[in-house]
């Protein structure tokens, strides 16, 4: 973002981010109500995030002088407020503009100043840095310059960082000090010495003070009280067991087989995708002219090879264009029903692929794509049975005053098979139990 303002996306991750901790419902305010392009503008024309704002104006205003690094040191500086209990570790160039009650220089010791470049300029000029027993006076002149510009750059650096502390300033050093004194810890030493500074016992150090903090005077409290208050009864009532929530089953979830043997050899998964694609055509095909079913066959195929695609387009349209079960698919029959109703202790959830309702009637047309298709309802699979069973207990509930009748749509043969009541009531009533521990007896 900072490298490109119109780049919103990478300032709303920034703004979620716990550089700045905005909250989802923040962000959403800001994006969806605003009237500008970018993100970063209706930033700035609001004044409800001041501080966001000037920190990131801030980092904007240093993207092309600083690294990257210390950009993002810059942020986290900033982040730490000066009335928290926290303890900032920083550079004296990054605590440039901060304060802080107390501020210890822990290594202000030996640090030679020695130019490492191996080219330097003499002028306009740069030359290759000889070894010391060969330098000409014009190059030793330079250096000496260049010492000279950096020396005074490390005692601007030391006023900086003496003039953080709002309290307290505490200066160490650790290990030999160079013998010319011009180390910060001399510095501050030999200007203490001056100012009146006395020396610690106790650290071996010195100290100067203005001010006698211990000289205080005593002021006397008077101690709280504190109350123990008393809590309302609902606090101290148990809570009543929760009932268990009801078993939720799916019609197929009921046990016993859905295929009869010899289903051309399919495993289970290849028949259930290809049912899969045969349904869905079954529901959008009708919505639209037969001269589009051609070319709505690639959005609902993607991910089947061309020839399932293929055989199931020509079962989808072989069952659409036969005259005996076209009311099936008329303009008053319901499609992808989704239905719930208690069956016994569980609860059932459930979809219908028809639902035709009349003012005594209700029809429930189940497809499958069996590859084997039983000739009389007695002989369909046990798990089908059941399946019917459950859908028309349930209905039987949200129409009570109608006439429930179960059929099921056999697409390979595109032939409506209805069955008798008495068979799927009794497939249902061998479901062992319908408690969630359901199973064939």
């Amino acid at each position: 973002f900072l490298a490109t303002p119109e780049d919103s996306l990478s300032l709303a991750t920034a703004l979620k981010s716990p550089l700045f901790g905005w909250t989802e419902q923040m962000l959403f305010t800001l994006s969806h109500y605003r009237k500008e392009d970018h993100l970063w503008q209706a930033l700035r024309s609001s004044d409800a995030y001041p501080e966001t704002v000037a920190i990131l104006r801030d980092l904007r205003a240093q993207v092309d002088f600083l690294r990257p690094y210390d950009l993002i040191e810059r942020i986290l500086k900033r982040q730490i407020d000066n009335a928290s209990d926290q303890v900032r570790v920083m550079t004296v160039h990054g605590a440039k503009g901060l304060e802080a009650p107390i501020v210890i220089l822990p290594d202000t010791g030996k640090r030679p100043l020695v130019i490492r470049d191996e080219i330097i300029k003499i002028g306009d000029t740069p030359v290759w840095k000889l070894s010391e027993g060969d330098m000409p006076a014009a190059m030793r002149g330079a250096l000496d310059d260049r010492k000279a510009r950096e020396m005074a750059e490390r005692l601007r650096l030391l006023y900086v960082a003496m003039t953080r502390a709002e309290k307290w300033l505490i200066v160490a050093a650790a290990g030999d000090l160079p013998k010319d004194g011009n180390s910060w810890y001399q510095m501050v030493g030999a200007a203490m010495g001056q100012a009146g500074a006395k020396p610690v016992a106790s650290s071996g150090g010195m100290r100067f003070e203005h001010g006698d903090w211990d000289a205080l005077p005593v002021v006397d409290t008077t101690p709280k009280t504190h109350t123990t208050p008393v809590l309302e009864p609902v606090f101290s009532t148990p809570l009543t067991d929760i009932p268990l929530r009801s078993k939720t089953l799916a019609p197929s979830d009921l046990g016993g087989a859905k295929a009869l043997p010899g289903d051309d050899g399919q495993s289970e998964a290849e028949a259930k995708s290809y049912g899969n694609l045969v349904h869905k055509m079954l529901e959008t095909l009708p919505m639209m002219q037969s001269d589009r079913w051609n070319g709505v066959l690639q959005t609902l195929a993607q991910g089947y090879d061309d020839v399932t695609a293929q055989a199931a387009l020509k079962e989808a349209i072989a069952v659409l264009d036969t005259p005996a079960i076209a009311h099936v698919f008329g303009k008053d029959a319901l499609a992808e029903v989704p239905i719930t109703a208690p069956l016994g202790s569980a609860r059932l959830h459930g979809t219908i692929d028809r639902l035709l309702v009349s003012d005594t009637d209700v029809l429930l047309v189940d497809y499958k794509t069996n590859r084997v298709v039983p000739d009389t309802p007695d002989r369909c699979p046990e798990g089908i049975l059941r399946q019917m069973g459950a859908y028309a207990a349930a209905l039987a509930q949200v129409f009570p005053d109608h006439r429930i009748r179960t059929a099921i749509l056999w697409t390979r043969t595109a032939a409506l098979m209805e069955l008798p009541d008495a068979l799927i009531t009794n497939a249902l009533s061998r479901v062992r139990d319908l408690d969630g521990t359901h199973g064939a007896t």
